[in-house]
């Protein structure tokens, strides 16, 4: 007996268009489903765990651990998780990228966070190494803004850059993919982001969070 095919949501003549909205979206990306987002909490306290006993006497560290498993900490998870695969901020000239025109709408994939930096009190950046045969994304350190605090999450670019980028504490194991690769690591180092500054700690996590998204214009 012949059997059913099973459909696959994004086989869709439509995937295979030039992406022409009618109106000039302000960013495309892949975005967290809310059903998924709860786990991400729980994610971010399992590396914090790993990085307290990583430094044992660092209390600034051991004191931001407690506040977050506490829910005391002035850090709150994003709303609408997500991965930018396109920043356009009305410049007209970003729909001729193929990052624009190769965008497909309700595309959907995992994400797997691989690790995170930990800046208490500032922000907490999710690690990631998206599959780009679909979606294109520009940013050269593709992350998720998991947490926010004093930091606006636009200062996840920033914080992926020192410590990923050239000169990095952390570029060769960017590069190589070690976050991929690796058991666990974790290192800490000074941050000086715009007008702030504060102790980075970052973490390749024992376990990996794979969670689902969806493409989409906003």
């Amino acid at each position: 007996m012949e059997k059913n095919p099973i459909e696959n949501p994004n086989k869709d003549e439509a995937f295979d268009q030039p992406y022409r909205p009618s109106k000039l979206p302000t960013y495309l990306g892949l975005f967290i489903e809310d059903s998924e987002a709860y786990q991400v909490q729980q994610y971010i306290l399992d590396g914090l765990e790993q990085l307290v006993k990583s430094y044992k006497d660092d209390k600034a560290l051991k004191q931001a651990y407690e506040e977050l498993k506490n829910n005391t900490s002035s850090l709150e998870l994003i709303k609408d998780m997500h991965v930018t695969s396109l920043f356009i901020g009305g410049k007209k000239s970003a729909t001729s990228s193929e990052y624009f025109t190769t965008f497909k709408p309700d595309f959907q994939q995992d994400l797997e966070l691989v690790g995170f930096i930990f800046v208490p009190g500032k922000l907490v950046t999710g690690i990631c190494y998206p599959d780009q045969s679909a979606i294109k994304i520009e940013n050269e350190f593709p992350h998720m803004t998991l947490m926010k605090g004093a930091w606006a999450p636009k200062f996840s670019n920033d914080l992926m850059s020192l410590v990923c980028g050239k000169g990095g504490p952390l570029q060769k194991e960017y590069q190589k993919r070690e976050f991929l690769t690796s058991q666990e690591f974790t290192y800490k180092c000074p941050v000086q982001v715009g007008k702030g500054s504060g102790t980075a700690y970052i973490v390749k996590t024992l376990t990996n969070l794979v969670l689902k998204s969806t493409a989409k214009a906003m």
